[in-house]
């Protein structure tokens, strides 16, 4: 039975770290943790001048409550603002001061901080990255600035018919759950308190114990280790802190929704309701080999600890899976799309900032030492199970 939820008229983008079949990913890479329960992941990669420094939070959209959608967004921007030692401004002057590249994202179950540059300024980086960790300000007067900032994104973005109709789908398929929220909501961005923001979020999730920094690129290990332990080691963990349980996505199967907007032409999305992240569920390894490998064009996965939501684009009418994609043409190609996934990394596999977002991806799902089990078992898939899979 195939389980659809939602057709729409309007193909709607998402972004995000999901190709990332590398063989030669996690090749030399190291992780620990510190006595702080923050995690350590290092990989070198001495072809480049650079470094990169990332520090992934296990926060996102799935841990605001109902009313207070689209602060995790909101808190991700207070973070430039300043701390005591880093006043206003001086985050970004003193990064831009050594040509470093730097930004943030959040998404549904993660915060994340980067910056690339010159291997000197590695700790300078770091220092940066673990003052803001524990010292944000986050000054009453430039939050209400910032939220200006976030409420102009949203209200751009709620201009464009493909936010619109992705808000529409959500909200028709998910309900009151945090996946529906997206960014969230302008009255409640626009009704956000800073003391929420500082003590639910900021203070809650911002800790070693709920964290995971990254350094990728050419550096000396040992000295590496000394500067983790000098700048992270020395932060404190949250006794208290406890990881938000599993919140079930919750469905509502089969229901459509059509809205009218400006295009060129009628485009369109199915939701599907999948399995959440598992390296161990076989339907999850030949679902992601899907993606992965494009050999279903136009399916995205999106894998999550709460349940996972397939997308498949359309034109004018919608095209099931088993539609598009014949038994025949898996079998016949199979061996083909697997040399895709495999040998790939030789093309992606191309800069500093490239392969710490592919390490903070799969850190973020399974775990990146797990990387090699899952290239060999999506090695291992059979055109039968592909089939199925396709066809359930």
């Amino acid at each position: 039975m195939k389980r659809i939820v939602i057709i729409a008229v309007l193909f709607i983008y998402a972004n995000i770290f999901a190709n990332t079949g590398k063989l030669n990913l996690t090749k030399g890479m190291e992780k620990y943790r510190l006595p702080n329960g923050m995690t350590v992941v290092l990989k070198r990669d001495s072809s480049s001048p650079l470094v990169g420094l990332a520090v992934l939070y296990r926060v996102g959209f799935r841990n605001e409550q109902k009313g207070k959608s689209g602060l995790t967004h909101l808190l991700e921007h207070m973070m430039f603002k300043g701390t005591k030692r880093y006043g206003k401004g001086e985050i970004a002057k003193t990064l831009h001061s050594v040509g470093a590249e730097f930004n943030a994202f959040t998404s549904y179950d993660k915060t994340v901080y980067w910056e690339v540059l010159p291997s000197d300024s590695l700790e300078l980086a770091m220092d940066i990255e673990a003052d803001r960790m524990q010292n944000s300000l986050l000054d009453p007067k430039e939050f209400e600035k910032e939220k200006q900032v976030v409420l102009s994104e949203l209200n751009m973005h709620e201009g464009n018919p493909m936010v619109k109709l992705r808000h529409a789908m959500y909200k028709k398929a998910f309900g009151d759950h945090p996946f529906a929220w997206d960014y969230g909501f302008i009255d409640e961005v626009k009704n956000a308190s800073r003391d929420y923001v500082y003590n639910e979020l900021y203070k809650k999730y911002y800790v070693p114990n709920n964290a995971t920094v990254f350094v990728v690129g050419n550096y000396d290990a040992r000295e590496v280790k000394k500067l983790i332990n000098r700048y992270f080691g020395k932060l404190k963990r949250n006794p208290r802190f406890k990881q938000s349980k599993v919140k079930p996505i919750k469905w509502n199967l089969g229901e459509t929704v059509r809205l009218k907007g400006v295009a060129s032409e009628n485009f369109g999305n199915i939701l599907f309701k999948l399995p959440a992240a598992n390296i161990n569920d076989d339907d999850y390894i030949a679902l992601s080999f899907l993606e992965w490998s494009n050999m279903l064009g136009g399916f995205y996965y999106w894998d999550t600890p709460d349940g996972g939501v397939g997308y498949l684009g359309f034109s004018k009418e919608p095209d099931y899976p088993a539609e598009s994609l014949s038994d025949a043409f898996i079998k016949k190609n199979l061996a083909d799309f697997k040399a895709r996934v495999i040998n790939r990394e030789r093309m992606d596999y191309d800069s500093i900032s490239s392969i710490m977002m592919s390490l903070v991806w799969l850190e973020s799902k399974f775990g990146a030492e797990h990387y090699a089990e899952l290239i060999k078992k999506m090695n291992a898939l059979s055109s039968d199970k592909l089939i199925a899979v396709v066809h359930k």
